[in-house]
């Protein structure tokens, strides 16, 4: 792109919510796939499929019709987190076939691969693969679910504070026809819904511990993203509320407070998303972003 310039976003609500509004997750338990109807920030977009540590009331269902991959994001990192060889990526997967007769069961595996996902540059660090499980038959009219196997990191890692956990689970057909009434189910109660988990071992068992995550360190961050339009002009692109006027405000120096200037002003449309195309920010070495609303 022709030039070196850092790139850091931040959104607020108000004024009065510099630091955003953070719902921390608990992490007393395995963290179930879940959906949130905001979304989380991805590089070029949103997902409304997330990582979390609450169950739903109610399982949901992804559609499956063939060998698929579904991606699961959590909220950017709060602090760094530290993760060991000792550490262990594993987690269940659980499907619904609705489909009335046998025509349509099928045997499947599963995969879950753990990533350090950097929502900036969109770009994924592999932190550990579960590798492919058994095969388990998934029979119409039935719910079943089966396990990974756990697989230890394969190095000390240290995921950066504002990356996202990226989760991505690959159910593979491996006889039969799962026709149209075949899902994974998510978002439900304990033992009725996918999770993903980190554990570690202990006198030979496996003790679920959750991720080694601290208790604030994953943390609910309205979505932002950055991308070029055209070269060197950078388009900052925000989720607010739907409707609302926002100030787009920048600095370069986050240790000064009053250093914010508003640059321009965007409505948040149906969707919540708003943008601002930034013509002048070759003129800095390092620019930041805020969105407040009037």
């Amino acid at each position: 792109m022709g030039m070196k310039t850092k790139y850091a976003v931040l959104m607020v609500g108000s004024l009065l919510q510099l630091t955003g509004i953070r719902e921390a997750l608990a992490v007393d338990g395995p963290l179930p796939l879940c959906y949130a109807p905001q979304g989380v920030a991805i590089n070029s977009g949103f997902t409304t499929q997330v990582i979390s540590s609450s169950y739903g009331n109610n399982p949901m269902g992804l559609a499956f019709t063939g060998t698929t991959t579904y991606d699961f994001y959590s909220s950017p990192l709060t602090a760094d987190v530290a993760l060991q060889t000792s550490d262990e990526g594993l987690g269940i997967i659980f499907m619904q076939n609705a489909n009335p007769t046998s025509a349509n069961d099928f045997q499947a595996t599963g995969e879950m691969r753990y990533y350090d996902y950097n929502p900036f540059t969109g770009t994924d660090t592999l932190i550990v693969d579960t590798g492919i499980s058994g095969k388990d038959n998934v029979q119409h009219g039935s719910t079943t679910h089966w396990n990974m196997n756990p697989v230890s990191l394969p190095a000390n890692y240290t995921m950066p504070m504002g990356d996202l956990l990226h989760v991505a689970v690959t159910i593979t057909v491996v006889s039969g026809n799962p026709g149209t009434g075949a899902q994974v189910l998510y978002n439900g109660s304990a033992g009725s819904t996918t999770i993903a988990d980190i554990t570690y071992p202990a006198s030979g068992n496996f003790i679920q511990l959750a991720w080694p995550f601290p208790s604030s360190s994953i943390a609910s961050w309205p979505n932002v993203s950055l991308g070029y339009s055209p070269d060197p002009a950078v388009q900052v692109r925000f989720y607010g509320t739907p409707g609302t006027n926002y100030l787009i405000q920048a600095t370069s120096n986050l240790g000064d407070p009053s250093s914010w200037a508003t640059i321009g002003t965007s409505v948040a449309g149906g969707n919540g998303f708003l943008s601002y195309i930034d013509n002048d920010v070759t003129n800095y070495p390092s620019r930041f972003y805020r969105a407040v609303t009037q």
